[in-house]
């Protein structure tokens, strides 16, 4: 590492320049210092609570879905894995969207 430095818009963000020790070409790297434990805290707060003022019967039907979606998502990565096929194109052949 040759420097490094806070950005100078976003203090969360460190600045480095390095060098490659092999062919001497220098990068510049900008790296956070996000506290992610914090980050991953706020997010499980915010679904806690999401969770407590979302009716159960709510909940299960999502829960459902996301269950059905996981099975066809795993089904047709066997398929693809057995006929040599793209996951792609089996989701295609079976009418399924490329995002599930």
């Amino acid at each position: 590492m040759v420097d490094s430095r806070p950005h100078k818009d976003d203090p969360t963000i460190v600045v480095r320049r390095r060098v490659c020790t092999d062919c001497e070409v220098r990068v510049t790297t900008q790296e956070s210092t996000v506290d992610v434990g914090k980050y991953r805290a706020r997010n499980r707060r915010l679904s806690k609570k999401h969770r407590a003022v979302t009716p159960p019967d709510e909940l299960a039907a999502k829960n459902r879905v996301y269950q059905a979606r996981h099975r066809l998502e795993r089904a047709a990565k066997d398929e693809a894995r057995e006929t040599g096929l793209s996951v792609s194109s089996i989701r295609a052949r079976w009418g399924l969207e490329a995002s599930q």
